[in-house]
């Protein structure tokens, strides 16, 4: 196949960790086999322990290609195996606990596929979840990522989300997630700011999915703290360029004016008094998402002095 002939489709990258993405799949495929482009679905599993028998019959319909990884490589390295494994150059991926929210989800994207990269968005189910302890994700979500593409377009490459994005191959090979991060958490934060520096245009647009999965609340908390650790670490390592990376992220540039200020310590103690009130909110009936911002800062305190958890 000749280079010419690889722009003139697109491949659906899914990376996929123990979900049923049978609903994602065939739903989006029923949409592709309506347009006149080639396409191309590349499921990628990171060592699952469930739905592999599911997620792999999905092979049964055209163009789709399943993947088992034999050992976990995590967030960052699958989307860039994902990449690297494509057949076309342009690249359509979004999480595995996603669902459109229309029958032109796909055809929204093929419109914009002159840019190198465009975000979609994503949105919450309307109604809050039933039990307490699946809440805060919900909420969170609704308040925090659930916005419209004239709010993100304000500071694109600060909203940037492998959530749902469309991105060219050539792109994405270039700048590439960062694999020395581990766990959860601001990959797509470190990706955002090289396609920044790299001066690439990201693009927001309302073509939104469904986030589809609500973790359990302290799952949530547990993720959380994993991933302000993972953004003090790439904070770290910014060198000369530490100020600049610190105020695209709200938290982060909060928790430096405080050491700046030489008043770190003091947020410590003051937080560490109140962090089981803090929490007993976040987990209950009403949790209050600004309480969230500080269980946010007092991780990254944590963080700074080397403490993953909350001493």
């Amino acid at each position: 196949m000749t280079d010419n002939n690889r722009n003139k489709g697109y491949s659906i990258c899914i990376p996929i960790y123990n979900q049923n993405v049978e609903r994602l799949v065939r739903e989006l495929h029923r949409q592709a086999s309506l347009l006149n482009v080639p396409f191309e679905f590349l499921l990628m599993d990171d060592c699952s322990q469930l739905h592999e028998a599911e997620n792999s019959a999905l092979q049964q319909l055209p163009f789709v290609r399943y993947v088992h990884l034999s050992q976990n490589v995590g967030r960052s390295a699958i989307r860039n195996k994902l990449a690297e494994n494509a057949q076309y150059e342009t690249l359509i991926i979004m999480d595995c606990d996603a669902l459109p929210v229309n029958d032109h989800f796909i055809e929204n994207y093929l419109k914009e596929e002159e840019n190198d990269v465009v975000i979609g968005g994503c949105q919450y189910p309307d109604t809050p979840p039933m039990q307490t302890e699946n809440l805060l994700r919900w909420v969170y979500g609704k308040k925090r990522e659930e916005r419209s593409a004239a709010l993100r377009n304000q500071n694109p490459h600060c909203s940037f989300t492998p959530f749902n994005l469309l991105v060219k191959k050539q792109t994405l090979l270039a700048i590439r997630f960062d694999e020395s991060l581990k766990g959860y958490g601001h990959e797509d934060t470190l990706l955002g700011w090289h396609l920044k520096k790299a001066g690439i245009p990201v693009k927001h647009i309302d073509n939104p999915l469904i986030h589809n999965h609500q973790d359990k609340s302290e799952i949530f908390l547990a993720k959380t703290k994993e991933g302000i650790f993972n953004l003090w670490q790439v904070y770290e390592k910014m060198a000369d360029e530490k100020e600049a990376f610190a105020n695209e992220v709200k938290s982060l540039k909060c928790f430096v004016k405080l050491q700046k200020w030489g008043l770190a310590p003091l947020v410590r103690i003051i937080l560490s008094l109140i962090e089981r009130g803090i929490t007993k909110n976040l987990l209950s009936q009403h949790p209050i998402i600004r309480l969230l911002d500080l269980y946010k800062l007092l991780c990254l305190c944590n963080a700074s002095k080397g403490i993953r958890g909350h001493q």
